[in-house]
């Protein structure tokens, strides 16, 4: 009995090892399996981040480069398919991108009238495809799409905006550099295509760049606060002669006036709606008594256009237009948004009020009493009231020259008062200062040269600066808003907004 107990166990210790050996065999299979889709899995993620970065350079060197490539009159083209790309090296995979496309977002914005609206958004996407080889030996591809939204950039992107920065002083020597100073804080873009001057510690809050391989130091120093590196040898922006689209637009509306070879002015009052009177040149700069006023009503596009010299205010502005001249356009007063007033003067993010005021000459802060004439501003040069100072709310652009002031009190070689091609006849204000206030504004700036808003004759003429750029602007232009291109007419484009995705299951 005791030999067969003996014989029993030699057996269960046999069956035991044979039992083990399988479990390892298995879990040895297993983990080989585990490991091998590992790999793969690795592989093919390394095979998808290579396709996402192919087809990134397909939306950027199809896409983007085809939308800086147009034209004004050719960027309201239907969807638009671009070509691919061809098979490359990349890495250790092999690849390429297709389905290269661009398409307008036409709706976007939820903006009305698209015909009057230079903005919208253009999506450039592609899909990258790499090759590799799967465990089995099979050949597998994976593809990701990527896309690129732009917008097509205005002049109303920019908070300041300039083709020449040097000033032109009566003497029109032109070579007067204006300085970014120490009281100067911009909030939003700054380009020029020039120089620009800084002196002291000016605060940019925005993107600065200029078409220049550096910017000039002040008598003050060289001590700047950039939020954003400066960015030079960025390409010129163009600024034409004439607002041909705006004109036009006008023209579609009825709202064009001219009078041929009679030379006119203009006066055109926001209250309401728009008010515009017009009367001879020759018969003084307020219209005779009996002058009619044609009203035009507000709405989502309008677009006003005079041939002459233009004198503006506005109290109460509403809804979007663009008002534009041939000759200077005066600021007689206040150009605030409905709703606004001159102790609250900032417009509501969600407001729907826009305006732009573009003039193919200069735009000008007439020498008014409501704008503080004769040292008006010192009343209280540190908030604003109705007898100084100046508030717009608006995008402005002087196609023709600046935006600046009238009545500067300079003087000619033998003291006398100096005119400036703008002003309205000799004055000349110094007892002993012409102070004037501070010109606040809810807006934009764009002009062809940078133009004085303050001087040291009489010991301080002009006005101080309290500028807040109006981020609406961005993605809502004013109505036929100039577009930003260079000088062959190609239209700059800024990314808003990326994404991926991964058009295939993974195989």
């Amino acid at each position: 009995m005791k030999t067969t107990i003996l014989r029993e166990r030699r057996g269960s210790v046999l069956l035991y090892a044979v039992a083990l050996m399988l479990v390892l065999v298995v879990t040895a299979g297993a983990f080989m399996k585990w490991a091998a889709d590992e790999a793969y899995q690795a592989r093919y993620d390394l095979a998808r981040s290579q396709a996402h970065y192919i087809a990134q350079k397909g939306a950027i060197e199809q896409g983007m480069a085809y939308l800086r490539s147009q034209k004004i009159y050719q960027i309201d083209r239907p969807d638009t398919k671009l070509p691919d790309g061809g098979d490359g090296t990349y890495g250790e995979f092999k690849g390429h991108y297709e389905d290269a496309w661009v398409y307008q977002q036409q709706d976007l914005y939820g903006l009305s009238d698209n015909e009057f609206i230079k903005t919208g958004a253009w999506d450039a996407t592609a899909v990258g495809v790499v090759e590799f080889e799967a465990p089995n030996g099979e050949l597998k591809k994976v593809r990701s799409e990527y896309t690129l939204r732009s917008q097509m950039r205005t002049f109303a992107n920019f908070m300041y905006l300039s083709d020449i920065e040097t000033a032109l002083p009566p003497d029109s020597s032109g070579d007067e550099v204006i300085w970014f100073w120490d009281e100067d804080e911009l909030f939003g873009r700054v380009h020029s295509n020039d120089f620009i001057g800084i002196s002291g510690s000016p605060i940019f809050h925005g993107p600065v760049s200029t078409s220049k391989d550096h910017y000039l130091v002040g008598p003050g120093g060289d001590n700047p606060i950039f939020d954003y590196p400066p960015q030079y040898d960025v390409p010129e922006i163009h600024f034409p002669e004439t607002a041909i689209d705006i004109r036009e637009g006008a023209a579609m509306q009825g709202h064009m006036f001219t009078s041929g070879d009679l030379e006119m002015r203009y006066k055109l009052v926001g209250d309401g709606a728009w008010g515009l009177q017009q009367w001879p040149r020759g018969e003084g700069v307020e219209p005779p008594p009996d002058t009619p006023i044609t009203p035009i009503q507000y709405s989502l596009n309008t677009i006003i256009f005079v041939d002459g010299d233009l004198y503006i205010s506005g109290p109460q502005v509403a809804q979007r237009s663009t008002v534009a001249c041939s000759g200077n356009m005066y600021i007689t007063d206040n150009i605030l948004y409905e709703g606004l007033s001159t102790s609250n003067m900032d417009p509501d993010p969600d407001s729907e009020h826009i305006l732009g005021l573009v003039s193919e000459g200069n735009i000008v802060i007439r020498n008014t009493y409501e704008n503080g004439r004769e040292n008006g501003g010192n009343d209280n040069p540190n908030a604003p009231h109705e007898s100084a100072h100046v508030i717009i709310t608006a995008g402005m652009v002087a196609l023709g020259e600046s935006f600046t002031f009238e009545h500067q009190n300079d003087v000619d070689g033998n003291g006398d008062p100096q005119e400036a091609p703008w002003d309205h006849g000799t004055y000349r204000f110094c007892t002993p200062q012409d102070e004037r206030g501070i010109i606040f504004i809810r807006g934009a700036i764009a002009q062809k040269r940078r133009g004085y808003v303050h001087r040291s004759n009489c010991n301080g003429t002009g006005y101080g600066k309290n500028y807040d750029y109006d981020f609406r602007l961005q993605q809502n232009p004013p109505p036929l808003y100039l577009a930003a291109q260079d000088e062959d007419g190609n239209i700059f484009f800024e990314v808003i907004s990326s994404w991926a995705d991964n058009p295939d299951k993974q195989p």
